[in-house]
C-alpha cells in the first residue's frame, strides 16, 4: 500500500495557538491577519478561500525575525549595525 504524506495546514487560530505553545511569542489571530496584510508576518497560502499556514513556515519566519543569542544590549545593538 503507497503511504501518501498528509500537509499538515493551521488555520489563524490555530498559529496564533502555535507562536505561543512552541515559541513563546504572544501574537493574537487578529495581529496574524494584520501582519498578513502588510506582509510582516509568516507565509501563507489560500486554499478554497482560506488562509493557512503550514508549521515549517511559523518556525522559520520566528527563526528568521529572532536575533542571535547575545549577553548585552550593546551587544545586540553590535548585531544590529553589522546587517
Amino acid at each position: 500500500m503507497i503511504e501518501i504524506a498528509r500537509t499538515i495546514r493551521l488555520n489563524t487560530k490555530e498559529s496564533s495557538k502555535r507562536l505561543n505553545e512552541v515559541h513563546g511569542i504572544e501574537c493574537s489571530p487578529k495581529y496574524l491577519t494584520n501582519m498578513r496584510s502588510t506582509g510582516d508576518g509568516p507565509a501563507f497560502e489560500k486554499v478554497l478561500g482560506r488562509v493557512y499556514y503550514r508549521p515549517e513556515w511559523i518556525d522559520a519566519w520566528v527563526d528568521e525575525m529572532s536575533s542571535p543569542k547575545v549577553n548585552s544590549t550593546a551587544e545586540l545593538s553590535q548585531c544590529h549595525n553589522q546587517t
